[in-house]
Protein backbone atom coordinates (compact mmCIF):
# COMPACT_ATOMS: atom_id res chain seq x y z
CA UNK A 1 0.00 0.00 0.00
CA UNK A 2 1.19 3.54 -0.79
CA UNK A 3 0.30 6.52 1.39
CA UNK A 4 0.30 10.21 0.48
CA UNK A 5 1.34 12.17 3.55
CA UNK A 6 1.29 15.93 4.12
CA UNK A 7 2.48 17.89 7.11
CA UNK A 8 0.05 20.39 8.61
CA UNK A 9 1.06 22.44 11.64
CA UNK A 10 3.87 19.96 12.35
CA UNK A 11 1.59 16.91 12.27
CA UNK A 12 1.78 14.34 9.49
CA UNK A 13 -1.49 13.06 8.12
CA UNK A 14 -2.45 10.72 5.33
CA UNK A 15 -4.70 12.31 2.73
CA UNK A 16 -4.81 9.43 0.24
CA UNK A 17 -3.75 5.80 -0.15
CA UNK A 18 -3.53 3.41 -3.06
CA UNK A 19 -2.49 -0.15 -3.87
CA UNK A 20 -0.20 1.25 -6.60
CA UNK A 21 2.19 4.20 -6.65
CA UNK A 22 0.03 6.56 -8.69
CA UNK A 23 1.34 9.81 -7.20
CA UNK A 24 3.04 12.42 -9.39
CA UNK A 25 4.00 16.10 -9.22
CA UNK A 26 1.20 18.53 -9.97
CA UNK A 27 -1.70 16.29 -8.91
CA UNK A 28 -4.58 17.75 -6.90
CA UNK A 29 -6.03 16.23 -3.71
CA UNK A 30 -8.48 17.02 -0.98
CA UNK A 31 -6.08 17.69 1.92
CA UNK A 32 -8.73 17.46 4.66
CA UNK A 33 -8.92 13.64 5.11
CA UNK A 34 -6.92 12.13 7.95
CA UNK A 35 -6.69 8.44 7.06
CA UNK A 36 -4.96 5.78 9.13
CA UNK A 37 -1.53 4.82 7.84
CA UNK A 38 1.35 2.49 8.54
CA UNK A 39 4.60 3.47 6.89
CA UNK A 40 7.98 1.82 6.67
CA UNK A 41 9.91 3.68 4.01
CA UNK A 42 9.71 6.88 2.03
CA UNK A 43 9.35 6.36 -1.70
CA UNK A 44 9.56 9.95 -2.94
CA UNK A 45 8.69 13.60 -2.35
CA UNK A 46 6.31 15.36 -4.71
CA UNK A 47 4.59 18.74 -5.02
CA UNK A 48 0.80 18.66 -5.05
CA UNK A 49 -2.12 21.08 -4.93
CA UNK A 50 -4.83 20.97 -2.29
CA UNK A 51 -8.31 21.50 -3.70
CA UNK A 52 -9.00 23.84 -0.78
CA UNK A 53 -6.15 26.15 -1.88
CA UNK A 54 -5.40 25.39 -5.56
CA UNK A 55 -3.03 28.33 -6.05
CA UNK A 56 -0.33 26.97 -3.76
CA UNK A 57 1.81 23.87 -4.21
CA UNK A 58 2.75 21.92 -1.11
CA UNK A 59 5.33 19.23 -0.48
CA UNK A 60 3.93 15.74 0.10
CA UNK A 61 5.69 12.48 0.78
CA UNK A 62 4.80 9.09 -0.59
CA UNK A 63 5.47 6.19 1.78
CA UNK A 64 4.96 2.46 1.45
CA UNK A 65 4.40 -0.24 4.03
Amino acid sequence: MYYLIVRNLGVEKCIDRSEDDVYENGMSFNCIPDLEFSVKEIVKKIEIYCTENPGERIIARVYSD
